[in-house]
């Protein structure tokens, strides 16, 4: 197995306040807000750009997914490349292309013509710069499709959108919220993971604690995450390994109450050198997090983006025992408080390890 990488989302007109202790692999940010300002960068812009080079690895989206949701127009190729330009790309850059993301509840002559509109954008930006193409669609046929006109087989990696979001918070269509069959979704991404079995992958929007370990266990080697962040803005807080995040604020919002294990959990937290708050004792600690302003927001966002690197250090503990990480998330899943999340790993796992004809695969949605 490759290393496994998570990239933590950072917003370019917010400060980056990320401690290097943290030992973050990389960081991932939209030029959204630099397409918005017609490429001109304000102050802070410039000095998270600046700030970006200190870390090892850096993923540059193009911004299609806002472009997109936002009903902007479309800029040049020659206008996203100058903007990229401002981040001086290193060799170990991630720069991914323009794309124009496909929507599970688009008609599928219009999900096609997004596909042929991303496959020209990627012609063209490749030529001007080193990066990643995006393979889109919702069915094996479009997939195989977009793999086809883009020539993704030619290129050494690839990327997608995980679409995880569709099936939570789900989407407006028409003015109505509508959410895509799980399932559905899952197996999508089992499906674009063996399509690809040969290649660097990265999973766009894997971003909570279990979904990234789908994504690693089933051979993507990258990830981003901006779950971290919007927890933490929901006063949530992760602890590792657990089914999912505890609410803290005075006004839960979807999360569970604190259990014993977690306060040990927390317990040792404090006494690791690498945890933001180390030292602190753990009354206080529960204080910070349940603070209703910008020092409470910003302690529980960095205890989540610790808690999420703790995440990619078990993933990376089983880079020679594929198996055995296996096991470890099968036995992981079961002993969480029902089956959805050992659901979801399975329809991805089964997906991913078939031996399906391409087009014998196709995806339903609701």
């Amino acid at each position: 197995m490759k290393l496994k990488e998570l990239l933590l989302g950072i917003n370019l007109n917010e400060e980056i306040r990320i401690p290097k202790k943290l030992k973050v692999s990389g960081l991932l940010t939209s030029i959204y807000p630099l397409i918005k300002r017609n490429g001109k960068a304000t102050t802070k812009i410039k000095n998270n750009i600046v700030e970006m080079l200190n870390y090892k690895k850096r993923a540059i989206d193009s911004g299609g997914f806002q472009i997109l949701t936002q009903n902007l127009e479309y800029p040049d190729i020659q206008d996203i490349v100058n903007i990229i330009n401002q981040f001086n790309p290193r060799s170990e850059d991630i720069i991914m292309q323009l794309d124009i993301p496909t929507s599970p509840f688009d008609d599928p002559k219009k999900r096609i013509d997004k596909i042929e509109r991303t496959s020209e954008y990627f012609k063209t930006q490749r030529e001007l710069h080193d990066c990643w193409g995006i393979c889109h669609g919702m069915t094996a046929k479009e997939i195989e499709y977009n793999a086809k006109i883009s020539e993704l087989d030619s290129e050494d990696q690839v990327a997608f959108g995980s679409f995880l979001v569709t099936t939570t918070r789900g989407i407006k269509v028409n003015g109505k919220v509508k959410r895509a069959n799980e399932k559905s979704i899952y197996e999508r991404i089992g499906y674009l993971l063996r399509r690809f079995k040969d290649k660097t992958k990265f999973v766009l929007g894997a971003g909570t604690l279990n979904a990234c370990h789908i994504a690693w266990a089933n051979g993507s080697s990258f990830v981003d995450g901006a779950s971290y962040r919007t927890e933490a803005m929901n006063y949530r807080i992760f602890i590792p390994e657990t089914q999912s995040s505890i609410s803290v604020g005075a006004k839960p919002e979807k999360g569970r109450a604190f259990k014993k294990h977690d306060y040990q959990e927390l317990s040792e937290f404090v006494k690791d050198p690498d945890y933001p708050f180390e030292g602190l004792n753990l009354n206080s600690l529960l204080s910070l997090f349940k603070m209703n302003n910008t020092l409470g927001f910003e302690s529980r966002m960095l205890h989540n983006a610790y808690c999420m690197v703790v995440e990619e250090q078990i993933a990376n503990s089983f880079t020679t025992d594929p198996d055995g990480y296996h096991k470890y998330l099968e036995n992981r899943f079961s002993n969480y408080s029902n089956r959805r999340w050992l659901n979801r790993y399975n329809a991805t796992r089964n997906v991913a390890n078939s031996n399906y004809v391409e087009t014998q695969l196709d995806l339903y949605f609701r």
